[in-house]
């Protein structure tokens, strides 16, 4: 009896965490970027394994239990890359993000942070 012929290619697919944040509580909004990055990773092939959210959490707020959660997971398993919608996510103020964007740097040799390019919002 012959095998038949099977296809042992080992695939790969990126694994990706979402965060979201919003200075006012506003469920409706966190639901729907929820599905936009969950469509902007499903586009490009990327496994979507969470998204993590502070709603109603200012920028300028330096205890986010969401993003903290955020970094638990990339340390957890090794992923290195974030999906947020725009960059006001991670805060409006620039050295405020800039602070931020350094916790994300420092692990794990540095996490790429990938902004959604959806229409009317802001890439970088």
């Amino acid at each position: 009896m012959t095998q038949p012929d099977v296809d042992t290619t080992v695939v790969t697919t990126s694994v990706v965490f979402g965060y979201v944040r919003l200075d006012r509580p506003d469920g409706y909004r966190v639901d729907l970027f929820r599905r936009r990055i969950a469509q902007y990773c499903a586009e490009r092939g990327l496994a979507l394994e969470l998204t993590f959210a502070d709603n109603g959490v200012p920028d300028t707020a330096t205890t986010r239990p969401g993003w903290t959660a955020l970094l638990d997971a990339l340390s957890r398993t090794g992923a290195n890359s974030v999906v947020i919608p725009a960059v006001g996510h991670l805060s409006r103020n620039s050295i405020v993000r800039g602070g931020v964007w350094a916790v994300v740097g420092c692990r794990r040799g540095g996490v790429r942070v990938r902004v959604g390019g959806w229409p009317g919002w802001v890439g970088w």
